[in-house]
């Protein structure tokens, strides 16, 4: 069974917006930094942390149980093509390509994702603010592992 875009498109987004920070190289204070604490956060598990570093209307629009599930759900990625669009004072904006691993009702999938991300500079904190992340590839690649399976 494929997996829909609309099911796990934020999961795979916040995981693709973590990468780009933490790749893109910025100074200390600014988006970059905000993507390396969310990146931190989700690998050591810490996912009110990571919850707490994503805009006021994306927190709105996902409930913290349904991101930590999916925060859990993905095993693996790699960035494949990063590109900085806009980088101005309050706002951030990349185009993103990457390859995900993720567990979807058990089963695991490879994937391709592409799109842009977006942080912001809201009330002296940078956001993860929007995420436009679509499938372009995915793959079935057998049952997930046991610590996976619900």
């Amino acid at each position: 069974m494929p997996i829909s875009s609309a099911s796990v498109r934020v999961g795979v987004a916040l995981t693709l917006t973590l990468a780009v920070c933490v790749l893109a190289g910025a100074a200390p204070a600014g988006p970059d930094a905000a993507g390396n604490r969310f990146f931190e956060a989700v690998r050591r598990h810490d996912y009110g942390q990571a919850y707490g570093l994503l805009s006021e209307g994306v927190r709105r629009d996902l409930p913290y149980p349904v991101f930590a599930q999916r925060s859990r759900d993905i095993t693996w990625f790699q960035v494949l093509e990063l590109q900085a669009i806009e980088r101005g004072r309050h706002l951030a904006r990349y185009r993103v390509r990457g390859r995900v691993k993720m567990v979807h009702h058990g089963d695991l999938f490879n994937a391709v994702y592409a799109g842009t991300v977006s942080l912001s500079l809201d009330d002296g904190a940078w956001r993860i603010r929007q995420v436009e992340l679509r499938p372009v590839e995915q793959k079935r690649l057998g049952k997930a592992p046991p610590a996976y399976q619900i």
